[in-house]
């Protein structure tokens, strides 16, 4: 008896869910930050080393992008199923010997690297086919359910760390702390969580008919339809061309035109033909488009202070001497951002005709900047640290939500996975740069040389970091910005033509 197609394509996404849910536990570092720095009497720049070189690992999603559309779902999955696994089996053999890797602390950082790597070979694999099986209408919900997962990971993660594994070793004796037992638990996981995922996660069509990934319908207003959208199949057939959207041309529009004539509309130079965006563009198409360029910096500015607050968030707390409270945070964080993502998903499915998503994106960084510059002015006051928190956590999920939907909007879902894949890995690379500036910054701060540990306490220790990540912020601000006025623009000439 043959399975419905709806019922694969459930068990399909209820399994991605897991493999996003599998990712998100590569980066709870903050939850067990200190305890792996004593025990392995770490630097807090040797930490930050560590935390930075998973990051990346968990953000190189160009690598698993390529590799999705050259050798499949099933392989891609083996691989994240061996590095993901083989990394947390690694770090667990690790304690056995902390002498040894307190002294070559960049193995310790290349286990994380491949733990990040495996995650993401995982999160992506199982996301880009759940985008293609469900209808578009509901493409915010699907991604605010997945991304939904990420986070959960790590709330899941955190809150079981702290519950099972931390036995109350939280002053001082945090080296005390059983990190062997919570790898050993991830190792097994991940094979689990793997497996499940060769199985069941695969590309279930809408219709027998459905060879092509269908498009979005995306309205930037009530009246307007944002793109008409013009797919090129095929790099090797460009002349090829369907509209997806809006009116046909007539079959004399549609001769004659090469790929410099559809550059020339997509940048602007054309200006009556300018609204007209080609999707389903290759990867190298894109790096030429000004609208990917600022999505992508909006991503790289935002998540890359979203990290290091997110990720030092503890070493935050407990040097501005609310210790006690410290182990909150890493629960706090991800819980507002798994819940921030499902709702922004919903949301912006629901108003996609009255608001656009660059619109909404705009609105939370703007609100997420003017909170760190207070938190700059009163830095070691509780309230400003919960405020800090709970901004960064909203701002990380709605980005997350919405920049993949903005990259279907704009580019399409063929080369998707390439497109997501590379504006993460772009980010991690920033980030490795900021993490390490905080830690430089802290160590600089509370070194002690009688004793020579780095034990900071005062704003002093990360108002400097805080600084740098309100500006990153109103960068961002910037840059969203310049996507808004385009879109506006694009609205206007279409008004016009």
């Amino acid at each position: 008896m043959a399975i419905s197609p709806a019922v694969l394509r459930c068990a399909a996404l209820v399994v991605g869910c897991l493999g996003l849910l599998l990712q998100g536990m590569a980066i709870t570092f903050n939850a067990y930050q200190l305890a792996l720095k004593q025990f392995f009497s770490l630097s807090q720049s040797q930490t930050e080393d560590i935390a930075s070189l998973g990051y990346v690992g968990v953000q190189l999603g160009l690598l698993p992008g390529w590799t999705y559309e050259k050798i499949g779902i099933r392989w891609n999955l083996v691989i994240g199923l061996v590095l993901g696994t083989g990394g947390y089996l690694f770090i667990f053999s690790s304690t056995y010997l902390a002498d040894f890797y307190g002294k070559n602390h960049w193995l310790l950082a290349m286990y994380f690297f491949f733990v990040g790597l495996g995650g993401v070979f995982t999160g992506l694999t199982s996301m880009t086919p759940n985008l293609g099986n469900f209808h578009e209408n509901h493409g915010g919900k699907i991604i605010g359910l997945l991304d939904s997962a990420f986070s959960l990971g790590s709330t899941l993660s955190a809150a079981t760390y702290a519950a099972a594994f931390i036995n109350g070793h939280t002053n001082g004796d945090e080296a005390k702390q059983n990190i062997s037992g919570y790898f050993i638990m991830l190792a097994s996981a991940s094979l689990v969580i793997n497996v499940l995922c060769i199985i069941f996660v695969r590309v279930v069509p809408l219709s027998e008919n459905a060879g092509k990934t269908p498009m979005s319908e995306v309205y930037s207003s009530k009246e307007f339809r944002y793109h008409e959208l013009e797919v090129i199949s095929d790099a090797e057939d460009e002349s090829d061309l369907e509209y997806a959207q809006g009116e046909l041309p007539s079959e004399n529009q549609g001769q004659g035109q090469s790929e410099g004539d559809t550059d020339r509309r997509i940048n602007g130079n054309d200006s009556r033909e300018a609204v007209t965006m080609a999707s389903e563009k290759t990867f190298p198409a894109i790096l030429k488009d000004w609208d990917f360029h600022f999505i992508l910096w909006v991503f790289m500015f935002c998540t890359t202070l979203q990290f290091m607050v997110v990720n030092n968030i503890t070493v935050i707390v407990k040097a501005a001497n609310f210790a006690s409270q410290a182990a909150i945070f890493p629960v706090l964080s991800p819980v507002v951002t798994t819940l921030t993502k499902f709702t922004m998903g919903v949301v912006s499915d629901a108003l996609i005709a009255k608001i656009s998503r660059d619109s909404m994106l705009l609105v939370i960084i703007v609100i997420q900047t003017v909170t760190l510059i207070v938190c700059c002015v009163i830095p070691e006051e509780f309230a400003s640290l919960v405020a800090l928190t709970l901004s960064a956590a909203v701002a990380n999920g709605t980005i997350y939500c919405l920049t993949p939907l903005l990259l279907v909007e704009h580019f399409g879902l063929k080369h998707f996975g390439v497109n997501w894949g590379f504006t993460m890995m772009f980010s991690s690379f920033a980030t490795v740069g900021v993490q390490k500036g905080f830690g430089k910054l802290y160590d600089y701060y509370g070194y002690t040389a009688k004793t020579g540990e780095t034990l900071c306490y005062g704003s002093k220790c990360f108002q400097l970091s805080l600084i740098i990540a309100a500006v990153l912020s109103g960068c961002a601000v910037l840059f969203n910005v310049a996507i808004v006025q385009r879109r506006k623009r694009m609205e206007t000439i279409r008004r016009e033509a």
